[in-house]
């Protein structure tokens, strides 16, 4: 309906807006994939359509970034330099390197779960999901927690077609998330991935369903009755 449509893309300046007033530097960087899965549901629009939202989308940009406060927008701009300048993400890389040492001292069991913060000489959380659980869980968590990643990942290359992308576009947006971010123990993130994996099972379940089942074939040599009654 033409109503909803409007009504999901008025949505797009109202987050782009929300992130920037947060000033969240991950936020910003994880919302590139559902920017390029929202760019990649138009390519069957017609060009008027296309070129409507194209239009609608940059005069929606260029007003959330005109009437944006300058210091969240200075701060997420701020770690694109910092990137390139090789700085220290607001001292993550010190934080990062001294959970790899206690890494190395525990390789096995790691420190214990949710003691990455006491066992840190910062006192802080790892900022790292995939870390986090290698030090606090040690090669066996890690092992695990893995193969739980593999496992949903080779769920979405099950679906076909928009609902592939859209699960891709989400796994991605969680995937940038926890490079900054401690995750793992996030609600909302095994929501998501309950609900991908769930919807995998639900899709491939409907499939099999709807195929023809193959025509049984007889016992030697009993032959077939047909009822014609």
């Amino acid at each position: 309906m033409p109503m909803w449509r409007a009504i999901n893309f008025a949505y797009i300046p109202v987050a782009f807006f929300t992130i920037i007033l947060t000033g969240t530097r991950g936020a910003a960087l994880a919302s590139i994939p559902s920017a390029i899965f929202i760019l990649w549901t138009l390519r069957n629009a017609s060009p008027a359509q296309r070129y409507t939202a194209w239009l609608v989308v940059a005069a929606a940009v260029v007003v959330v970034l005109w009437i944006a406060p300058r210091d969240p927008l200075d701060r997420i701009s701020g770690s694109l330099v910092d990137i390139a300048d090789q700085g220290s993400l607001s001292g993550r890389r010190e934080i990062w390197a001294d959970g790899l040492q206690n890494f190395f001292d525990n390789p096995l069991v790691g420190v214990g779960l949710d003691s990455h913060r006491a066992a840190s000489a910062f006192g802080k959380e790892a900022h790292n999901t995939p870390l986090s659980v290698l030090v606090e869980t040690g090669l066996i968590g890690f092992t695990l927690w893995s193969s739980a990643v593999v496992i949903v990942i080779g769920r979405t290359w099950q679906r076909v077609g928009w609902a592939a992308w859209y699960w891709r576009s989400q796994l991605a947006v969680a995937a940038l998330g926890s490079l900054s971010l401690s995750l793992e123990d996030s609600k909302s993130i095994w929501i998501i991935v309950s609900l991908c994996v769930a919807s995998a099972a639900a899709a491939q379940r409907t499939r099999s369903v709807s195929e023809p089942s193959p025509p049984q074939p007889h016992a030697a040599g009993v032959p077939a009755f047909t009822d014609t009654s």
